[in-house]
Protein backbone atom coordinates (compact mmCIF):
# COMPACT_ATOMS: atom_id res chain seq x y z
CA UNK A 1 0.00 0.00 0.00
CA UNK A 2 3.24 2.46 0.32
CA UNK A 3 5.04 1.28 -2.32
CA UNK A 4 4.85 4.85 -3.61
CA UNK A 5 6.06 6.75 -0.64
CA UNK A 6 9.59 7.75 -0.80
CA UNK A 7 12.04 6.77 1.92
CA UNK A 8 12.12 9.72 4.20
CA UNK A 9 16.09 10.01 4.40
CA UNK A 10 15.62 11.13 0.86
CA UNK A 11 12.62 13.62 2.26
CA UNK A 12 14.51 15.00 4.63
CA UNK A 13 17.11 16.09 2.40
CA UNK A 14 15.51 18.74 0.40
CA UNK A 15 13.56 19.08 3.39
CA UNK A 16 16.25 20.71 5.57
CA UNK A 17 15.96 23.81 3.86
CA UNK A 18 12.59 24.57 4.38
CA UNK A 19 12.56 23.89 8.18
CA UNK A 20 16.26 23.88 9.08
CA UNK A 21 17.70 21.94 11.62
CA UNK A 22 17.87 22.39 15.21
CA UNK A 23 21.89 22.48 15.46
CA UNK A 24 22.58 23.64 12.62
CA UNK A 25 24.17 27.16 11.54
CA UNK A 26 22.20 30.18 11.71
CA UNK A 27 21.96 30.41 7.77
CA UNK A 28 19.64 27.77 8.14
CA UNK A 29 16.97 29.03 10.36
CA UNK A 30 16.38 32.10 7.86
CA UNK A 31 14.29 29.48 5.44
CA UNK A 32 13.37 27.90 8.10
CA UNK A 33 11.68 31.13 9.74
CA UNK A 34 10.34 32.46 6.12
CA UNK A 35 8.47 29.10 6.17
CA UNK A 36 7.48 28.72 9.82
CA UNK A 37 7.63 32.30 11.27
CA UNK A 38 9.55 34.33 12.35
CA UNK A 39 11.83 32.89 15.37
CA UNK A 40 14.83 33.37 16.94
CA UNK A 41 16.46 29.70 17.43
CA UNK A 42 15.70 26.26 16.10
CA UNK A 43 14.33 25.08 19.05
CA UNK A 44 11.62 27.38 18.91
CA UNK A 45 11.41 26.21 15.01
CA UNK A 46 10.91 23.10 15.92
CA UNK A 47 8.43 23.83 18.50
CA UNK A 48 6.14 26.24 16.27
CA UNK A 49 6.21 23.91 13.39
CA UNK A 50 5.65 20.71 15.62
CA UNK A 51 3.01 22.38 17.31
CA UNK A 52 1.15 24.05 14.05
CA UNK A 53 1.15 20.27 12.56
CA UNK A 54 -0.09 19.14 16.41
CA UNK A 55 -3.24 22.01 16.34
CA UNK A 56 -4.27 21.16 12.22
CA UNK A 57 -4.28 17.54 13.21
CA UNK A 58 -6.49 17.74 16.02
CA UNK A 59 -8.69 19.70 13.96
CA UNK A 60 -9.02 17.68 10.92
CA UNK A 61 -10.17 15.07 13.32
CA UNK A 62 -12.66 17.08 14.49
CA UNK A 63 -14.06 17.95 11.82
CA UNK A 64 -14.07 14.71 10.10
CA UNK A 65 -11.91 15.45 7.30
CA UNK A 66 -11.89 12.80 4.95
CA UNK A 67 -7.79 12.82 3.73
CA UNK A 68 -4.78 12.77 5.62
CA UNK A 69 -5.37 10.26 8.60
CA UNK A 70 -2.76 8.40 9.64
CA UNK A 71 -1.41 4.95 8.18
CA UNK A 72 -3.19 6.09 4.75
CA UNK A 73 -1.87 6.07 1.08
CA UNK A 74 -3.56 8.57 -0.05
CA UNK A 75 -6.09 6.45 -1.81
CA UNK A 76 -10.42 6.29 -1.16
CA UNK A 77 -9.97 3.05 0.31
CA UNK A 78 -7.69 3.87 3.30
CA UNK A 79 -8.83 6.97 3.75
CA UNK A 80 -12.57 5.58 4.28
CA UNK A 81 -11.49 3.15 6.49
CA UNK A 82 -9.76 5.41 9.11
CA UNK A 83 -12.56 7.54 8.75
CA UNK A 84 -14.72 4.80 9.86
CA UNK A 85 -12.56 3.95 12.58
CA UNK A 86 -12.66 7.78 14.05
CA UNK A 87 -16.43 8.62 13.14
CA UNK A 88 -17.98 5.28 13.98
CA UNK A 89 -19.89 5.24 17.38
CA UNK A 90 -18.75 0.96 18.35
CA UNK A 91 -15.22 1.33 16.52
CA UNK A 92 -14.35 4.67 17.65
CA UNK A 93 -14.49 3.60 20.95
CA UNK A 94 -11.46 1.37 20.29
CA UNK A 95 -9.78 2.65 17.27
CA UNK A 96 -9.59 6.68 17.48
CA UNK A 97 -6.81 8.39 17.95
CA UNK A 98 -6.08 9.28 21.77
CA UNK A 99 -5.68 13.58 20.02
CA UNK A 100 -8.98 13.24 18.99
CA UNK A 101 -11.26 16.26 20.81
CA UNK A 102 -13.86 13.58 21.09
CA UNK A 103 -12.40 11.62 24.04
CA UNK A 104 -12.89 8.04 24.39
CA UNK A 105 -14.56 8.40 27.51
CA UNK A 106 -17.26 11.00 25.67
CA UNK A 107 -17.49 8.02 23.29
CA UNK A 108 -18.21 5.69 25.83
CA UNK A 109 -21.21 7.80 27.45
CA UNK A 110 -22.02 8.40 24.22
CA UNK A 111 -22.54 5.08 22.95
CA UNK A 112 -24.68 3.90 26.29
CA UNK A 113 -27.31 6.95 25.62
CA UNK A 114 -27.47 6.25 22.37
CA UNK A 115 -27.89 2.59 23.17
CA UNK A 116 -30.73 3.41 26.06
CA UNK A 117 -32.29 5.90 23.58
CA UNK A 118 -33.00 3.16 20.96
CA UNK A 119 -33.66 0.87 23.50
CA UNK A 120 -36.86 3.34 24.90
CA UNK A 121 -37.89 4.24 21.34
CA UNK A 122 -37.78 0.16 20.67
CA UNK A 123 -40.22 -0.96 23.81
CA UNK A 124 -41.81 2.23 23.31
CA UNK A 125 -43.18 1.26 19.77
CA UNK A 126 -43.73 -2.22 20.87
CA UNK A 127 -46.94 -1.31 22.56
CA UNK A 128 -48.36 -0.60 19.26
CA UNK A 129 -49.71 -2.17 16.74
CA UNK A 130 -46.80 -1.11 14.22
CA UNK A 131 -44.81 -3.76 12.63
CA UNK A 132 -42.42 -4.30 14.22
CA UNK A 133 -39.52 -4.85 11.23
CA UNK A 134 -40.90 -0.80 10.39
CA UNK A 135 -41.18 -0.25 13.78
CA UNK A 136 -37.07 -0.72 13.99
CA UNK A 137 -36.63 1.29 10.59
CA UNK A 138 -38.43 4.20 12.19
CA UNK A 139 -36.44 3.83 15.64
CA UNK A 140 -33.44 4.09 13.49
CA UNK A 141 -34.78 7.40 11.65
CA UNK A 142 -35.27 8.72 14.85
CA UNK A 143 -32.20 7.75 16.39
CA UNK A 144 -29.95 9.61 13.79
CA UNK A 145 -30.50 13.22 14.52
CA UNK A 146 -30.41 12.01 18.09
CA UNK A 147 -26.75 11.01 17.81
CA UNK A 148 -25.85 13.81 15.49
CA UNK A 149 -27.40 16.36 18.13
CA UNK A 150 -25.93 14.46 20.86
CA UNK A 151 -22.08 14.20 19.40
CA UNK A 152 -21.98 17.62 18.50
CA UNK A 153 -22.87 19.31 21.91
CA UNK A 154 -20.48 16.52 23.52
CA UNK A 155 -17.88 17.24 21.36
CA UNK A 156 -17.92 21.01 20.48
CA UNK A 157 -15.89 21.08 17.18
CA UNK A 158 -15.88 24.77 16.96
CA UNK A 159 -13.50 25.20 20.07
CA UNK A 160 -10.51 23.11 18.74
CA UNK A 161 -9.01 25.64 16.75
CA UNK A 162 -8.94 27.90 19.76
CA UNK A 163 -6.64 27.23 22.58
CA UNK A 164 -8.93 29.32 25.19
CA UNK A 165 -12.39 28.02 23.16
CA UNK A 166 -10.90 24.72 23.52
CA UNK A 167 -10.63 24.32 27.53
CA UNK A 168 -14.57 26.13 27.30
CA UNK A 169 -15.23 23.50 24.70
CA UNK A 170 -13.84 20.96 27.19
CA UNK A 171 -15.90 21.70 30.40
CA UNK A 172 -18.77 21.83 28.12
CA UNK A 173 -18.64 18.74 26.78
CA UNK A 174 -18.28 17.29 29.87
CA UNK A 175 -21.31 19.00 31.28
CA UNK A 176 -23.72 17.48 28.44
CA UNK A 177 -22.06 14.13 29.14
CA UNK A 178 -23.17 14.13 32.62
CA UNK A 179 -26.04 15.45 31.90
CA UNK A 180 -27.19 13.07 29.64
CA UNK A 181 -25.26 10.19 31.61
CA UNK A 182 -28.74 11.24 34.11
CA UNK A 183 -31.21 11.07 30.52
CA UNK A 184 -29.46 7.61 30.28
CA UNK A 185 -30.87 6.41 33.65
CA UNK A 186 -34.22 7.87 32.63
CA UNK A 187 -34.12 6.37 28.95
CA UNK A 188 -33.66 2.72 30.75
CA UNK A 189 -36.52 3.29 33.24
CA UNK A 190 -39.33 4.33 30.61
CA UNK A 191 -38.10 1.87 28.54
CA UNK A 192 -38.31 -0.78 31.15
CA UNK A 193 -41.91 0.67 31.75
CA UNK A 194 -42.90 0.19 28.39
CA UNK A 195 -41.29 -3.61 27.92
CA UNK A 196 -42.89 -4.43 31.04
CA UNK A 197 -46.48 -4.11 29.15
CA UNK A 198 -45.16 -5.81 25.81
CA UNK A 199 -43.94 -8.83 27.25
CA UNK A 200 -40.26 -9.45 25.01
CA UNK A 201 -42.06 -8.80 21.62
CA UNK A 202 -39.72 -5.67 21.80
CA UNK A 203 -36.41 -7.30 21.93
CA UNK A 204 -36.34 -8.36 18.11
CA UNK A 205 -37.16 -4.55 17.13
CA UNK A 206 -34.72 -3.45 19.16
CA UNK A 207 -31.90 -5.73 18.10
CA UNK A 208 -32.84 -5.24 14.52
CA UNK A 209 -33.08 -1.15 15.49
CA UNK A 210 -29.51 -1.05 16.96
CA UNK A 211 -28.09 -3.40 14.45
CA UNK A 212 -30.01 -1.28 11.49
CA UNK A 213 -28.49 2.36 13.14
CA UNK A 214 -24.96 0.96 12.89
CA UNK A 215 -24.89 -0.46 9.65
CA UNK A 216 -26.71 2.19 8.28
CA UNK A 217 -24.46 5.04 9.67
CA UNK A 218 -21.35 3.26 8.17
CA UNK A 219 -22.95 3.43 4.83
CA UNK A 220 -23.69 7.61 5.57
CA UNK A 221 -19.67 7.79 6.53
CA UNK A 222 -18.72 5.91 2.68
CA UNK A 223 -20.90 8.53 1.19
CA UNK A 224 -19.53 11.69 2.89
CA UNK A 225 -16.46 10.15 2.35
CA UNK A 226 -16.71 9.85 -1.74
CA UNK A 227 -18.17 13.48 -1.48
CA UNK A 228 -15.66 14.91 0.36
CA UNK A 229 -12.16 13.28 -0.61
CA UNK A 230 -11.79 15.97 -3.13
CA UNK A 231 -12.26 19.28 -1.01
CA UNK A 232 -10.39 17.29 2.18
CA UNK A 233 -7.60 16.23 -0.21
CA UNK A 234 -7.46 20.22 -1.30
CA UNK A 235 -7.09 21.58 1.93
CA UNK A 236 -4.78 19.06 3.12
CA UNK A 237 -2.32 20.26 0.31
CA UNK A 238 -3.15 23.95 0.64
CA UNK A 239 -1.44 23.58 4.31
CA UNK A 240 1.06 21.27 3.55
CA UNK A 241 1.76 20.92 -0.70
CA UNK A 242 4.70 23.17 -0.24
CA UNK A 243 6.65 21.13 2.90
CA UNK A 244 7.08 18.78 0.39
CA UNK A 245 6.61 16.23 -2.19
CA UNK A 246 3.54 13.60 -2.13
CA UNK A 247 2.88 14.24 0.86
CA UNK A 248 -0.77 12.16 1.86
CA UNK A 249 -1.29 12.23 5.84
CA UNK A 250 -0.32 13.49 8.97
CA UNK A 251 2.55 11.17 9.40
CA UNK A 252 4.22 12.23 6.40
CA UNK A 253 3.79 15.41 7.82
CA UNK A 254 5.39 15.32 11.65
CA UNK A 255 8.15 13.15 10.26
CA UNK A 256 9.34 16.95 9.03
CA UNK A 257 9.69 18.63 12.15
CA UNK A 258 13.08 19.46 12.88
CA UNK A 259 15.02 18.84 15.89
CA UNK A 260 14.87 16.41 18.91
CA UNK A 261 10.59 15.69 18.72
CA UNK A 262 11.20 13.85 15.36
CA UNK A 263 15.26 14.50 14.90
CA UNK A 264 16.96 11.37 13.97
CA UNK A 265 13.91 9.03 15.08
CA UNK A 266 12.54 9.87 12.27
CA UNK A 267 14.91 7.72 10.19
CA UNK A 268 14.77 4.80 11.52
CA UNK A 269 11.13 4.49 11.72
CA UNK A 270 8.00 4.02 9.49
CA UNK A 271 6.55 8.01 8.56
CA UNK A 272 2.74 6.82 9.62
CA UNK A 273 4.47 5.35 13.32
CA UNK A 274 6.42 8.64 13.60
CA UNK A 275 2.90 10.94 14.64
CA UNK A 276 1.73 8.21 17.37
CA UNK A 277 0.95 10.77 20.30
CA UNK A 278 1.17 10.42 23.64
CA UNK A 279 -1.45 8.46 25.35
CA UNK A 280 -1.11 11.05 28.99
CA UNK A 281 -1.11 14.08 26.73
CA UNK A 282 -5.07 15.17 27.28
CA UNK A 283 -4.94 18.63 28.13
CA UNK A 284 -6.11 21.22 25.13
CA UNK A 285 -3.20 22.73 23.46
CA UNK A 286 -0.88 20.34 24.81
CA UNK A 287 1.33 18.13 22.40
CA UNK A 288 4.18 15.52 22.18
CA UNK A 289 5.84 13.24 20.08
CA UNK A 290 7.10 9.79 20.78
CA UNK A 291 10.85 9.68 20.02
Amino acid sequence: AFSSVVPLNDKMKPMQSVVGTVVGPAASAAPAASAVGSTTSGKRISDDFSRQILKEFRAMLSAGAAYGYLNTDGSFQSNFIAYLSQEHIVLGMFLAHPQHPFSRMERVAYFINSLLWLFFLSALFSVTDIEWALSSFIVMLLTMPYNIILRALMECSCCVRHERLEEIGEMAGYSVMCVFSCGSILWLILGAIFAAHSGNGFVGSWILGQFMSWTFSAFQYLFWTWWSIKSSKEKFDELWGEKGENLVNYGQVAALAPGPVAGDAFHIREWNNAFELNDAVIKPGCWALNP
